[in-house]
């Protein structure tokens, strides 16, 4: 709203070189032919100045306190936004350089959206599933915010009669912090059918870590001190003698997240997929946020660049360091550079008028604070001269 200032600068040398008995004398007497029905202040429309106290002669209007504007410097992006609505120079902003922490940019490309002086370059990239690793096991799913990722559910079982209780399979589960597998039996063990005089000792020759003993006319001994459970002497035993270890799965606390089944050589692990296609990440939807990187724990997403890649950059010549790339950076990638000359923002109370300017300029961050007082008309005291109407920038003061 614009002040009127040519009004205001008339009434105001009016009353200056006016003298006190022409003041009360004249405007009683004009007053008393004036026709209005009385004056109301707009709460909406005022601003709390107090610029109407000074020309009310009849302390016809009550005004608790001047309003108060404040920078709240840990909202403040030092944009300069609010320097720049002020009239009166009452504001400093000293702002800042911004350059990308290449580091820690993930080219997501949120900097570059936001920026609407095109300022930032980012590199068009994706993000993709190397199947043959993924483990289907969801959490990459969880971790996307935009919901630009699909993982078909499946089921994993154990075939026992493959399994050769290596143990593999449960380190990897604890490893997901899960406990479905646990070892039934831990111990190899040779059984009555071993026929020491009729083998070739197949066995101590496919056992690379010495863990096998066989003595002239008795069963082979195995060490489970040197034991790894490899199970080459169960498959090298002709007669089938060697009992292994046993693993067992319980299924109502195995998640299906598939660690297991990685870590199988002996595909004991049986992965069934309940449903069709295969792990995809939607491009159209996927703003490159990395965060299902990071949430993978078998590490097959990747970002792939273009050919013509090039880290993001901030171009110092268009760049209007008004500083709203910062906060829709979630990996802290965009660094403020300050001046030699910086200081934090202020409002010199001396200069504000309480316009209110800066606080409309700041309507996106809201990092004015504003304590606003509005004046009210004492009717009794008040003589309907609308002196004070007059001399409102703001249009705030009307008749009834």
């Amino acid at each position: 709203m614009e002040p009127k200032n040519e009004r205001r600068n008339f009434i105001r040398k009016s009353l200056i070189f006016a003298g006190a008995a022409t003041v009360t004398g004249t405007w009683l007497s004009s007053c008393a032919k004036l026709s209005y029905a009385g004056l109301r202040i707009d709460p909406d429309m005022c601003t709390g100045c107090g610029d109407c106290l000074e020309v009310c002669y009849y302390n016809a209007i009550n005004l608790a306190g001047k309003s108060e504007y404040n920078i709240n410097k840990s909202t403040c992006l030092e944009c300069g936004k609010c320097m720049e609505a002020c009239e009166e120079e009452a504001i400093h902003v000293v702002q800042s350089d911004y350059i990308i922490d290449t580091k820690k940019c993930t080219d997501c490309g949120a900097c570059r959206d936001i920026c609407e002086y095109e300022a930032i370059t980012v590199s068009a990239v994706y993000h993709e599933i190397l199947t043959d690793g993924c483990a289907y096991c969801g959490d990459c799913v969880a971790s996307c915010p935009q919901k630009a990722i699909s993982i078909p559910a499946v089921d994993i079982t154990l075939d026992e009669e493959i399994c050769v209780g290596c143990g593999e399979c449960i380190t990897a589960c604890n490893a997901q912090g899960h406990d479905a597998i646990v070892y039934e039996r831990e111990e190899y063990s040779v059984q009555n059918k071993c026929k020491n005089h009729e083998c070739n000792s197949e066995c101590v020759s496919a056992c690379e870590y010495g863990a096998i003993t066989k003595y002239a006319g008795n069963a082979a001994i195995i060490d489970m001190s040197k034991c790894t459970r490899c199970g080459k002497c169960v498959s090298a035993c002709p007669h089938e003698a060697i009992h292994p270890a046993k693993v067992v799965l319980d299924k109502t606390s195995c998640v299906n997240c598939g660690a297991c089944f990685l870590v199988c050589d002996f595909e004991a692990v049986i992965r069934t997929q309940l449903e069709e296609g295969e792990p995809h990440i939607n491009k159209a939807l996927c703003d490159n946020c990395d965060e299902c990187v990071t949430s993978c724990p078998h590490d097959v997403i990747c970002k792939v660049e273009p050919e013509n890649y090039a880290p993001a950059v901030i171009h110092q010549d268009t760049c209007e360091k008004c500083g709203e790339c910062v906060p829709v950076c979630t990996h802290e990638a965009i660094l403020k550079i300050k001046p030699a000359n910086y200081a934090e923002p202020f409002i010199d109370e001396s200069k504000c008028n309480r316009c209110g300017k800066c606080f409309d300029a700041c309507d996106k961050w809201n990092a004015i604070d504003r304590q606003l007082h509005a004046a009210t008309i004492v009717d009794e005291k008040c003589v309907n001269c609308t002196k004070c109407e007059q001399y409102c920038s703001y249009d705030a003061i009307k008749p009834l």
